[in-house]
């Protein structure tokens, strides 16, 4: 398999460990997403509150294991995208029409 290769590579972080976050990322998305789907009113708080938390993580993750000079270099373009895609999420979850049509669910 891969990860033999992985390991070798001498990466600071266990790929087995970037695999159980991202797998855990996937699943809370995932169920925001669902809730997005079925217009759920929790859903849009939910869904800018793991986005956020999930940008975060990933900043978390390349501050606290960066080793090479490029990792260090590339953060301020990793700060600005983490800020638009924060920003992006929030604004369009704000917008008047996502607040009312996630405010009336038309159950079945």
């Amino acid at each position: 398999m891969q990860s033999g290769f992985l390991i070798a590579l001498g990466l600071s972080i266990s790929p087995f460990l970037l695999a159980w976050i991202n797998g855990l990322w996937a699943l809370v998305l995932l169920g925001c997403a669902l809730g997005l789907w079925r217009r759920r009113p929790w859903a849009r708080h939910a869904t800018a509150i793991a986005v956020a938390f999930h940008e975060l993580t990933f900043l978390g993750l390349q501050l606290a294991f960066a080793r090479s000079d490029f990792a260090r270099q590339a953060l301020p373009a990793t700060l600005l995208q983490a800020g638009v895609t924060i920003l992006a999420v929030w604004v369009l979850l704000s917008l008047p029409g996502t607040k009312r049509a996630l405010t009336t669910t038309d159950e079945l």
